[in-house]
C-alpha cells in the first residue's frame, strides 16, 4: 500500500508536458513573388533598362529557435527568377516571436542580404555587365500558424534595403511557406 502511495505521489508531481520535446528547429520552404525598384542607370545599348522588375521563385529556410515563443535565428536561401535574371540572395535574420494565440504567431525580424544576380546575354547587354554582387539590410515581418505541433504555414513580407548596388536599391518580397518544426 505504501509503494502505490510513493508511485501516485511521483507521478503527480511530474507535469503531464514534461514528456513532451519542443521543437527548437524549423525547416521551410514556399514560394516567393519579389519586386524589385531600379535605379536608373541607363543602359550600354538602345535597348530601354526598366525601371521595376518581377521576379517569381522558391524559398528554402532554417529557422532555430533561441529562446522558445521570443528569439529566433533564421537562414533564409531565396532562388528568384525574372526576365533574363536569376538572384540568388542568402539572408540571416535574428527574429522577435509574438504569440498571439493558440497555434498563431507573429513576429518582426531584422537582418543582412546579400546577393548575387546573374543576367543573360541579352540583359548583359543593358547592364553593361554579367553578374552583380550587393549586401544590404532586411526587415521581416508575417504570420505563422501552426497546423499541429510538427506543421505551419508562415505568410512573410520582406523590404530589402541594398546601397552598394548598381541595378536595384529596393526589393519588396511576399512570401508563403510551409514548414516542418522538429
Amino acid at each position: 500500500m505504501l509503494f502505490l502511495a510513493v508511485v501516485t505521489v511521483l507521478s503527480a508531481s511530474t507535469p503531464a508536458h514534461a514528456e513532451e520535446h519542443e521543437a527548437l528547429n524549423i525547416l521551410t520552404v514556399g514560394g516567393a513573388f519579389s519586386t524589385h525598384f531600379l535605379k536608373d542607370r541607363g543602359s550600354q545599348t538602345e535597348a530601354e533598362a526598366p525601371e521595376r522588375e518581377n521576379l517569381g521563385g522558391v524559398i528554402i529556410s532554417y529557422e532555430r529557435i533561441l529562446y522558445p515563443e521570443e528569439w529566433a535565428i533564421v537562414f533564409a536561401k531565396p532562388f528568384l527568377f525574372g526576365s533574363g535574371r536569376f538572384d540568388s540572395p542568402f539572408e540571416l535574420f535574428g527574429k522577435r516571436i509574438f504569440v498571439l494565440g493558440e497555434g498563431l504567431e507573429t513576429f518582426f525580424a531584422a537582418g543582412i542580404t546579400f546577393n548575387v544576380r546573374l543576367f543573360d546575354a541579352e540583359r548583359e547587354e543593358i547592364e553593361g555587365k554579367s553578374n552583380e554582387a550587393s549586401l544590404g539590410v532586411a526587415a521581416a515581418t508575417g504570420l505563422v500558424y501552426y497546423l499541429d505541433e510538427t506543421f505551419l504555414l508562415e505568410l512573410e513580407i520582406t523590404y530589402d534595403y541594398i546601397p552598394d548596388s548598381d541595378i536595384v536599391t529596393h526589393e519588396l518580397t511576399e512570401s508563403l511557406q510551409i514548414g516542418y518544426a522538429f
